[in-house]
């Protein structure tokens, strides 16, 4: 065995050295953990231990060995076997040569005191998502230890046979939280000392989902609202349809295919659609205006921002399958962000209950004009999307066949099709309504934000889209994530504890 002390190789008196031996049973006790060992070894005295340990034996000495740290390391074929704080206890004689003994401290709770004095946010976890839909989605089947749960359940009311629906509010990042994986934290703890914790209850199903909520840091910018703050809203509808790429732009001028600026006004003297005046309409130190009808922010200083943009607009749609319907399903805010506003297929399929002598209607989203299809107690359908009324049932689950071109049988039609009440059409409108944070930029009086980028796509050449009365810009200037950043684990461990 060697043994160092600060780099410095000392020669041993001891032959036999006895390690401390491990007791199971300090587990069992908090104190028990923080006693830590202790290991009694004798140094040969020779000039490079006497310049170490300031000539240690000498009464008069200057120059005390424990006044300061020196730290130990006993070691065997290079693995250290035990180390720890060194400490000076006595000079002696042993068999006519001078000796001296120490003792090495190995605290037992080294990675305790590290938990206690080691803020959450500075803890070694190297963990990184990004604010959106694909990232908050895929969070709870990954390893990250950061996990998102949504702010508000996103209950659609059921819908009932007038085909009515209520505005859709889509979820998006900003509507979800961030929260920290506890096993992940406990690990991070015990590891940063060397350590593994083996526990049978850390690896069940309970504690694997086990979770903190995050804390976003706190800023505080109330001066750069009260210098730049502003609500810019519009103040009136407008309507444009899709051109060939499925697309309608958000500025000015308008036209058939532009759908003019996404807000008008900052006053609150402005008169909006429907008589009554802009009354949350402002603009402090003059920071948003209009350029030409453009909407620009141009602050006083150098600042970094995001914005929040209330959207509420009606766009036409098509059911495309059993999930989804196609009309205005992404918008474009700038800065290369593209959102992701799909909508949902809320209707109701009734193959499995359906009824006698009720209307109702044959969607088949895979139809093929080449294959012949029937349906149990209709007979033949023709088309993609067919009235059905069924005058007799033997079950309540309907089934479709289908015999494809070249085949003589038919065989139960296993692609994408539903059974719809009969009100229910291919087309129709939907309302939505939401507010996204934008991303965090930095802009300044000689780059301003100009808010002349925004358009909607994913739609049919010809479907239309309303843009109401409403929307409106804010900024937020004291945030951490917009659509899109970065977030680690430090930007949401703001906790003060450790």
């Amino acid at each position: 065995m060697r043994l160092r002390i600060d780099g410095v190789e000392v020669p041993l008196a001891d032959k036999h050295i006895e390690l401390p031996s491990y007791d199971i049973g300090r587990l069992r006790s908090c104190e028990a953990q923080r006693e830590g060992d202790t290991l009694k070894l004798t140094v040969l005295v020779t000039r490079a231990t006497e310049r170490l340990f300031g000539f240690a034996e000498q009464a008069f000495r200057v120059i005390d060995f424990n006044d300061s740290y020196h730290y130990g390391e006993l070691i065997l074929d290079g693995v250290v076997l035990f180390s720890g704080l060194v400490n000076y206890c006595s000079t002696e004689s042993k068999a006519g040569r001078r000796v001296y003994n120490i003792e090495i401290i190995a605290g037992g709770a080294t990675w305790a005191d590290k938990a206690a004095t080691t803020q959450l946010n500075e803890s070694n976890i190297d963990a990184v998502r990004y604010m959106d839909l694909s990232s908050i989605y895929n969070s709870w089947g990954d390893d990250n230890p950061i996990k998102f749960l949504p702010l508000r359940e996103d209950s659609h009311p059921e819908p009932y046979n007038t085909g009515l629906y209520e505005v859709y509010h889509p979820l998006l990042p900003q509507d979800y939280h961030p929260f920290i994986s506890v096993k992940a934290l406990v690990n991070s703890v015990v590891s940063s000392d060397n350590y593994t914790l083996n526990s049978r209850f850390m690896e069940t199903p309970f504690f694997e989902k086990l979770m903190i909520s995050g804390a976003y840091r706190s800023i505080i910018a109330q001066d750069a609202y009260a210098s730049m703050g502003f609500k810019a809203v519009r103040s009136a509808s407008s309507t444009a349809t899709a051109d060939t790429l499925g697309r309608v732009d958000v500025w000015v001028p308008k036209s058939d295919r532009n759908i003019g600026a996404f807000v008008d006004t900052v006053s609150a003297t402005t008169i909006d659609e429907s008589g009554n005046p802009c009354m949350d309409a402002y603009t402090n130190g003059g920071c948003f205006s209009f350029d030409d009808e453009r909407p620009i922010f141009r602050p006083k200083r150098e600042v970094s921002v995001a914005f929040d943009l209330h959207f509420s607009y009606t766009t036409d749609y098509r059911i495309i399958s059993s999930k989804w319907l196609q009309g205005f399903t992404k918008i474009y805010i700038g800065s290369g962000c593209y959102v992701d506003v799909s909508l949902p297929n809320t209707y109701i399929d009734r193959r499995n209950c359906a009824e006698v002598g009720v209307q109702y209607k044959l969607f088949i989203f895979d139809y093929d004009p080449t294959a012949k299809y029937r349906i149990a107690g209709i007979g033949s359908v023709d088309s993609a999307v067919s009235n059905v009324l069924f005058k007799s049932l033997s079950s309540p689950m309907v089934k479709l066949f289908v015999q494809h071109a070249g085949s003589t049988t038919y065989v139960e039609y296993d692609g994408d099709w539903a059974l719809y009440d009969g009100y229910v059409e291919e087309r129709g409108e939907r309302s939505v309504e939401f507010t996204l944070r934008t991303p965090y930029n930095h802009y300044s009086p000689t780059s301003p934000k100009l808010f002349n980028e925004i358009y909607f796509e994913g739609a049919e050449q010809g479907q239309r889209l309303t843009l109401h009365a409403g929307c409106s810009i804010t900024p937020v200037f004291g945030g951490v994530a917009g659509y899109g950043d970065k977030i680690t684990l430090e930007d949401i461990s703001n906790y003060d504890i450790s």
